[in-house]
């Protein structure tokens, strides 16, 4: 109970960010149609990265498991998808996480095959982002949540 309090608390800090948050929203959201979004969210991410930054490390985590989508290697697409798993585990496993790293998870862990074994979090973190909901004050991340879970 104690950690859904902090993540709601956090999402009322999610407008405070020092860099453009809808842009590297926008980019993953490219990232996932096609390679060239890809490249844009890697540029993007790489050029303001903060390994202190659990919604950025877990934006560059899914960016990492995308990039193993594309991949042609097969040990690069597992390598890929393993450090980027690491990488958005790391930031929900962070003090200051907050919704959005979250809602990142859940949308990787939906559209992910299930043989990939990286699923067990989705109704947890369901119930996380729809508790939270009303503490989100930032109203781009608010209608992202809010469309696709209607998708869902």
């Amino acid at each position: 109970m104690k950690n859904l309090l902090i993540v709601c608390l956090l999402g009322l800090s999610n407008i405070l960010v020092g860099y453009d948050i809808v842009a590297v929203r926008n980019a993953y959201e490219d990232a996932a149609k096609n390679k060239k979004g890809l490249q844009r969210l890697q540029v993007l991410l790489k050029s303001m990265y903060n390994d202190n930054d659990p919604v950025l490390q877990c934006y560059q985590g899914a960016s990492e498991m995308i990039a193993a989508k594309y991949a042609i290697n097969p040990i690069g697409k597992l390598n890929a998808f393993a450090k980027g798993k690491k990488m958005i585990e790391q930031s929900i496993n962070s003090r200051a996480v907050g919704i959005e790293c979250y809602f990142i998870r859940y949308g990787i862990q939906r559209n992910l095959p299930l043989i990939l074994n990286y699923h067990d979090d989705r109704s947890a973190d369901s119930v996380v982002i729809i508790k939270c909901l009303d503490t989100v004050r930032d109203q781009d991340l608010k209608n992202r949540i809010v469309n696709y879970m209607k998708l869902r």
